[in-house]
């Protein structure tokens, strides 16, 4: 485990350094993603400048959804943006290559990209955090520390997601569009789950979108339900997990080379 974690922050570090080579490239992704970003909250500003609330949710509380968000999907980003390439790896056959080194496939399909448009949307979900944790009075030093484990889980959920549609891959030959509405999907994650019909609701409990943002703001406010809630964490953090890994596991033994 700990040889796989030195092996993956190298590669990710190596990544990162030929990014950075190209400045204004690096730059202008980072812009690009705080700008991104940026448009949903001036959506999200523009709504409540009609309404004073959706189903009894105030802006406040529904920027602090947002940006617990946009951190998770930053750091998703910069740390696992390799996924997007799985399609490519598995079509062409590199996927070979991989099986080869002594080193997790996982760890090595992670660090086949780094998203420097994660760096923009982190910034912005921080600003948005401290904003919105600020006017809720929310801040302290429990409450801080909630957040960073939430925002830990929630990377670990969001990356758990995102591996399982990837490794559709394997069997599609082409997992891009899946990932795409996967991220389309996902921003079910940014409003309150009641508001939703009860099979919606149902699908971002089962495919835990709801558990990235929404049930960790329930949690900090304190809304009915966040015990419940809080003690079904364990849950579905081993149950991302588990499909994950198992996914993952049964692909790999399926895989045939392309042969190129």
């Amino acid at each position: 485990m700990k040889r796989n974690l030195k092996i993956y922050f190298i590669l990710l570090y190596a990544n990162l350094r030929v990014l950075v080579r190209f400045r204004a490239d690096f730059i202008l992704l980072i812009l690009s993603g705080s700008l991104t970003q940026s448009l949903g909250v001036i959506f999200i500003l523009t709504i409540f400048n009609r309404i004073p609330s959706i189903d009894g949710w105030n802006l406040q509380e529904i920027l602090l959804i947002y940006s617990i968000v946009y951190v998770i999907e930053g750091l998703v980003s910069i740390f696992f943006d390799g996924l997007w390439s799985l399609t490519s790896v598995v079509n062409s056959g590199e996927f070979d290559r991989i099986l080869l080194r002594p080193v997790s496939p996982m760890i090595q399909i992670a660090t086949l990209g780094f998203g420097s448009q994660g760096i923009g949307n982190s910034i912005i979900g921080l600003v948005l955090l401290s904003y919105s944790m600020i006017h809720l009075d929310l801040l302290s030093t429990l409450n801080i520390l909630l957040v960073i484990v939430f925002i830990i889980l929630g990377v670990i959920i969001r990356v758990s997601i995102n591996y399982c549609v990837a490794t559709i891959s394997f069997w599609t030959k082409n997992g891009n569009p899946l990932m795409i509405a996967n991220y389309s999907l996902s921003e079910f994650s940014k409003y309150p789950m009641s508001i939703y019909s009860l099979p919606l609701q149902a699908l971002i409990v089962v495919v835990p979108y709801a558990f990235i943002s929404y049930v960790p703001t329930v949690i900090l406010l304190q809304k009915e339900g966040s015990l419940i809630f809080l003690s079904m964490y364990p849950l579905i953090i081993a149950y991302s997990v588990y499909c994950m890994l198992r996914l993952f596991g049964i692909a790999i033994k399926r895989y045939e080379s392309s042969g190129h």
